[in-house]
Order: C-alpha cells, then structure tokens, then sequence
C-alpha cells in the first residue's frame, strides 16, 4: 500500500511537466530527422550484429529502438 501510495505522490507531483518541442528559429531548418546505424557481428564474445534508429521531431527524440 505505501508503495502505491508513493505512485499517486508521484503523478500528482508531475501532472505538470512535459516535454516542449519548439519549431525552429531558422528558416528551412528540418523539423524531422532519422538516424540510423548497423554493426555486423561488433560483439567480439557473441559475434552478434546490432542496429537501432532514432526518430527525432523539432530538435527532440519521439522514437527510438536498439536491436542486438
């Protein structure tokens, strides 16, 4: 119950916050970017590949994922 109890503190502290993107200051910068990158077996021990992208809309992350 005290574990529940601190989650609800929690939330009502942070109902608040969020996160602000912002269009940018200069004419023709992009709003949205995709980065990527791949490595072909980079783990010496395993010799397992990984991948992964980002996504990122006016300057800030919106999607991301790391593959092994």
């Amino acid at each position: 119950m005290n574990a529940i109890n601190r989650v609800i503190r929690y939330l009502k502290q942070i109902k608040t916050l969020a996160i602000k993107y912002s269009a940018p200051t200069t004419e023709g910068q992009p709003v949205f970017k995709a980065y990527s990158d791949s490595a072909f077996t980079d783990d010496a021990t395993t010799q397992r590949s990984s991948s992964g992208y980002l996504i990122k809309l006016f300057g800030g992350p919106i999607d991301w994922k790391l593959y092994k």
